[in-house]
């Protein structure tokens, strides 16, 4: 059985945004609530904090250096070495209740990134879809994919690049796009797999090298394998946190997971490592994880 090994516990409030850049081995995330990003070395175990002063949904290492982050008043390239955030674009100008969420890049480099309504947070909002979906071109441009979207979640493709699936969590499902890779369109939405609710809200999402899907589940402390052909559960992973945020494949052979967390609405005392980052030795191997190219 494989176990999740915590390798850090920054407490953190809404864990997201899991990346590995495999070119430096550096590991990537930030607390979306808590607004920072961390980068921190598993080979020498260093950790650096960047305040970016706004809730952050995702980030992704940039291949010209730095990072791009998704904030709360838009999209910024985010310079690591000294913090320094340069304004791009903000798609949800007119919508200051929103804030973005999960994201991921295609093997073009452009970023998909997400949004949901800031009212989810506190518990308090409705399911009324109020977000979306964007594409952040190599050019910077910004084009809206998928509008009424309620929590824009995990991104992902399988290994001929030819599928995008897609996660809107409070629909418990995981949605298949066809993909091209060369215009960036997506087309013929369908469902490959139907969450079962005992199974928790499906959340992050990330692809091994044999195509199947993984997929965190908020609420339900686990990490889900999914075959997206037939639909059908595979595996399934305890983590020692309810809730389970993003993962992303890694390490020097790219068959470790690093799984995020949330220590949002937990008890400590029964789950004392929730908040943390945890790591799990796979017996398959990921996908790169793809940097943005712009």
């Amino acid at each position: 059985m494989k176990k999740a090994e915590l390798i850090i516990n920054l407490g953190g409030i809404i864990g997201e945004g899991i990346c590995w850049d495999e070119k430096d081995e550096m590991l990537y995330w930030n607390d979306l609530l808590e607004d920072k990003i961390f980068a921190y070395d598993i080979n020498i175990n260093t950790l650096k904090i960047i305040e970016v002063g706004q809730n952050t949904g995702c980030i992704a290492v940039r291949e010209k250096g730095g990072l791009i982050a998704c904030l709360q008043n838009g999209i910024y390239f985010v310079d690591v070495d000294t913090g320094i955030l340069t304004p791009l674009i903000d798609p949800e100008s007119d919508k200051p209740g929103n804030r973005f969420n999960d994201g991921e890049c295609d093997c073009m480099g452009r970023l998909w990134a997400g949004t949901m309504s800031k009212e989810l947070d506190s518990g308090n909002g409705d399911n009324t879809p109020l977000g979306a979906l964007y594409c952040i071109d190599t050019d910077l441009s910004v084009e809206t994919k998928i509008p009424a979207v309620t929590i824009s979640n995990g991104i992902g493709y399988s290994i001929d690049n030819k599928t995008m699936y897609y996660i809107d969590s409070p629909t418990r499902k995981v949605d298949a796009f066809d993909f091209d890779k060369h215009t960036g369109q997506i087309s013929n939405r369908r469902v490959v797999v139907n969450v079962d609710e005992k199974e928790g809200m499906p959340d992050g999402m990330t692809v091994d090298a044999d195509g199947n899907l993984w997929v965190g589940m908020w609420g339900a402390g686990t990490v889900v394998k999914y075959d997206p052909n037939t639909g059908k559960l595979l595996e399934r992973i305890n983590i020692p946190a309810p809730f389970v945020t993003t993962m992303v494949f890694g390490g020097k052979n790219m068959d470790e997971m690093f799984v995020n967390t949330a220590k949002l609405n937990t008890d400590l005392n029964e789950y004392p490592d929730a908040g943390g980052v945890f790591k799990i030795k796979m017996d398959v191997k990921g996908q790169p994880t793809y940097m943005f190219k712009g």
